[in-house]
This record gives C-alpha cells, structure tokens and sequence, in this order.
C-alpha cells in the first residue's frame, strides 16, 4: 500500500486535562522523553506525534489501541514488535506532528520553512544537492525540500542523518509544501 500520511496542528499549549487523556496513550520510554522536555511546546508537540501515531495505526490497520506498544531501534527508530508488516514514522516542527504509515518501512519528515544555512549544507549535504541548492531561485525552499528529504530517508533507513550523504535512489520520495512547511515522505520505490 501506498504511504497514508496524517498530520494535525497544535496551535496552542495543551491543557492539563488534555495532556493526561493524551499520555494515557503513551507507553514505556517514550513517556520519560515527554516528561524530560523542558519546553513544553516540543512535549506537547512530541506527545500529539506518538497519539497520532497510536490513532494512524488503528485507524489505516484496525489494530486495538491496546495492541500498540511502539519500542525503538538502537537509533531511535519507531516500530511495532507485534505487527511486522505494520510500518509508522513520525516528525514535529513548529506547530505540526505527522505521521507515516505502510507496510513498508517508511520514514517521513517536516520541517518549517527555515533561512538556507550554508554551514549546515555545506557539513550535510552532497555536491549534488549544494548545486540543486545553489541553482535554485528559492534557496531557502530547496535547502528545506532537500532537508527534509535527506530527513525522511534516514528515518526510513534508521541510520543517522550525518551518515546519509546522498539520497537513496533506490527509494521514492514525495515532497509537498503544506501551509508554510515543507513534508518529505520516503518508501520502497514500488509504493508510490
């Protein structure tokens, strides 16, 4: 199947109330990483992402709430144990949390429209996409279409950002812009 994308905007700080309905959702680790935010825009944020998650999952697969318990890779990688061809991701910035889901693994990104920074292009990305970069008449839009498609491979991938030089070929992406922020979707080249 085809990567089904969900995303919703938080455009205020949560209430108590909904913060605890929210973290009843939440299971193991990923409840202590909410709670040692110390910003609690990127807690709330981080907590809308895995209830969205939760919902993602039951929703595209009709899995029980009670049957989703996300572990994670050594890199942070989210995953279901109990359902190996049931395949999420999920990103946050600014005031959005998205949520990929297939039964491929797939890695998704967003990220906010943000100034092109040369420092980080230059550590980050390949000789390839610094010319896509400097060829373009938006920089700043083809610094973040290209970040965030270089972002959802290695979340894909599960591999560390710094140790993707290239954009798989192997791999389709999809990329579209979406009330100010940029969304890269990456998968198996046959879902697309």
């Amino acid at each position: 199947m085809k990567p089904v994308v969900f995303a919703t905007k938080l455009t205020y700080p949560l209430k108590e109330i909904e913060f605890s309905l929210l973290f009843k959702l939440i299971d193991g680790e990923r409840k202590n990483k909410i709670l040692s935010q110390k910003i609690k825009k990127k807690a709330d944020l981080s907590l809308v992402a895995n209830a969205l998650a939760k919902h993602a999952l039951s929703t595209t697969f009709n899995i029980p709430l009670k049957e989703l318990y996300f572990f994670e890779t050594d890199k942070g990688k989210p995953y279901l144990q109990s359902h190996k061809n049931t395949h999420f991701n999920i990103s946050h910035s600014g005031e959005y949390a998205v949520c990929a889901v297939s039964d491929v693994p797939v890695g998704i990104d967003i990220q906010k429209r943000v100034p092109f920074n040369s420092l980080v292009a230059n550590r980050i990305f390949s000789p390839q996409q610094l010319k896509e970069i400097s060829d373009s008449k938006d920089k700043d839009a083809a610094f973040c279409r290209i970040w965030t498609k270089h972002e959802a491979c290695a979340k894909l991938t599960g591999a560390g950002y710094a140790q993707i030089k290239n954009i798989d070929e192997q791999l389709i992406l999809q990329s579209f812009l979406y009330d100010g922020y940029y969304i890269s979707v990456a998968a198996a080249n046959d879902k697309f």
